[in-house]
């Protein structure tokens, strides 16, 4: 609406009868009205244009308020705080009424004569809040701002004007519809329409005339070359896998090591690292037979293995034949059971001693400490033994003469069971490489298992062992930055509890043959053996 300067004064003021002090008035409020209104009779745009009967100017009078001249229609209510002498319209006295009933019990500025003011005469009523208009009235493709972003009223299926899921194969289409035009083009299947291809598809006849359906989604744009191959799909998927795995170790933030977990690192690797020590010379029994028994039964101890490839196989007959001839696999030997068992002996007592350096093993009653150690000790015993394991010989050693190849354990009296998933711990074990501290806390978890038979404070050996796998954890971790690093080392735990099932039972039974031979300290770490 066009509107000049003159227009803005040319304001009516409401009639509004019987006002009285009690209703809240408003400062000022306007409402415009035609400029030739006779109310308009004293505006200054006027006034200097007056003229009388004889064409003479009339003086221009002093600009009154309204309330000073005699104003025939007695219903027309003032106030002299009212600039101008207007009044509320019906717009501010609906809003003024309202915010007088909300707030009748609180206390108001006064301004003269008992009028409350108004702190914010441009605040709109509830009733004009603009509302939104109906949806129907609302183009289609068109946004506004009262538009809900989470309306898909305006997705529908391009073929039968079903509800849409999305753009499928470079059109906007319904799940159905998806699925047929991708069949129909894998397939190459041949369609024919027997009402001259003039079919209306819809939601509920879209089966009927399949050869108008497939017509429908090309013409809409559904695009052959967009259907992907069965290797396409199996290479979308592994990028979708690759992303998702790419994005988790991205949010994935290793752990930190405290000083306090650092401090008890070090000490358990150095008491772990002190106990790793070789057997003097007359200490093992048997260690010159078990060896040129290994040195016959293992290829790799010849010289003549690495000439060429029919040396090689030749060799592996010659001695096969020989220990075939010799020895069964599966016959204990008794110099094989002696040269064991002292084996064990002493590292038992390297491991009492590599026990006894860990800060949190002495604090425990003594009633489970040994309890720990004639549960854990074998396991400590299998991890110790990870250090003279050779990955490409697939065999153990002691020291550079004497080699332990999987004949070696089974005329030891140890069954093919416990002997093969012996040698595959080892190889696991030594493929993942791990440093002595990893390989000393790993021990040291072993230890504390609160699920041991004859313990007394179960729970404090847990705690302990929850401690040490925080340790490790935080270690692994900051250390070589690998997420499931640390879990792949866990998962060593019970396999080492299998071994010592299986060696346990083996064992029982070397014992009834030879158990004049095996030392009281091997027998005492052994409570199943006791037992049998």
């Amino acid at each position: 609406m066009m509107m000049t300067a003159g227009s803005l004064v040319n304001a009516e003021p409401f009639k509004h009868a019987h006002t009285t002090t009690s209703e809240p008035l408003c400062d000022m409020s306007y409402r415009f009205i035609s400029s030739g209104s006779p109310l308009f009779r004293h505006s200054s745009s006027e006034a200097g244009n007056e003229v009388n009967d004889n064409n003479q100017p009339r003086h221009k009078p002093a600009l009154k308020r309204k309330s000073e001249e005699s104003i025939s229609d007695p219903s027309l209510a003032f106030h002299p705080a009212a600039r101008g002498g207007f009044i509320l319209n019906s717009f501010a006295y609906d809003a003024i009424q309202s915010m007088h009933r909300g707030q009748s019990n609180q206390s108001h500025d006064i301004v003269p004569n008992t009028l409350p003011k108004i702190s914010d005469p441009h605040r709109r009523s509830p009733e004009t809040q603009p509302t939104r208009p109906p949806s129907g009235s609302v183009p289609h493709g068109s946004r506004s701002f009262f538009d809900n972003d989470e309306d898909d009223s305006w997705k529908v299926c391009g073929v039968c004007n079903d509800k849409a899921t999305g753009y499928h194969f470079n059109a906007l289409t319904c799940e159905g519809c998806k699925g047929f035009f991708r069949r129909s083009v894998k397939n190459s299947k041949t369609f024919t329409c027997t009402y001259n291809n003039q079919c209306s598809i819809t939601k509920s006849n879209r089966r009927q005339c399949q050869a108008c359906r497939l017509r429908k989604c090309i013409q809409i744009g559904m695009k052959r070359e967009c259907i992907m191959s069965p290797d396409e799909i199996q290479m979308k998927k592994t990028l979708v896998l690759s992303n998702r795995i790419k994005r988790a170790t991205m949010q994935w933030v290793p752990m930190e090591l405290t000083n306090d977990q650092k401090i008890l690192l070090d000490t358990i690797c150095s008491a772990f690292i002190q106990s790793n020590n070789l057997p003097e010379k007359g200490v093992i029994r048997g260690g010159e037979e078990v060896r040129q028994d290994a040195d016959k039964g293992s290829p790799c101890s010849s010289p003549s293995s690495s000439s060429n490839n029919s040396n090689f196989l030749e060799l592996i007959k010659r001695i096969a034949n020989d220990i075939a001839a010799r020895t069964p696999s599966n016959m204990t030997n008794p110099a094989h059971v002696v040269h064991f068992t002292d084996i064990m002996e002493f590292s038992i007592k390297e491991i009492i001693k590599f026990c006894k350096k860990i800060p949190t093993f002495m604090d425990l009653d003594l009633k489970d400490q040994i309890a720990l150690l004639k549960s854990g000790c074998t396991e400590i015993l299998f991890i110790k033994a990870n250090y003279t394991y050779d990955l490409e010989k697939k065999a153990l050693t002691l020291g550079p003469d004497i080699l332990y190849t999987r004949d070696s354990f089974l005329q030891g009296g140890m069954s093919v069971e416990y002997t093969d998933n012996y040698l595959k711990f080892h190889e696991d074990l030594s493929a993942l490489q791990l440093d002595d501290v990893e390989m000393s806390s790993l021990s040291a978890i072993a230890l504390f298992s609160a699920d041991r038979a004859d313990l007394v404070d179960q729970q404090r050996v847990e705690n302990q062992q929850e401690a040490l796998a925080l340790c490790l954890q935080a270690y692994s971790e900051s250390s070589w930055k690998i997420r499931n690093r640390f879990a792949i080392i866990m998962s060593f735990l019970p396999r080492l509890r299998t071994l010592n099932s299986l060696c346990t039972t083996a064992f029982s039974q070397v014992k009834k043959q030879f158990g004049e031979e095996i030392r009281p300290l091997v027998k005492e770490v052994q409570p199943t053996v006791e037992n049998a």
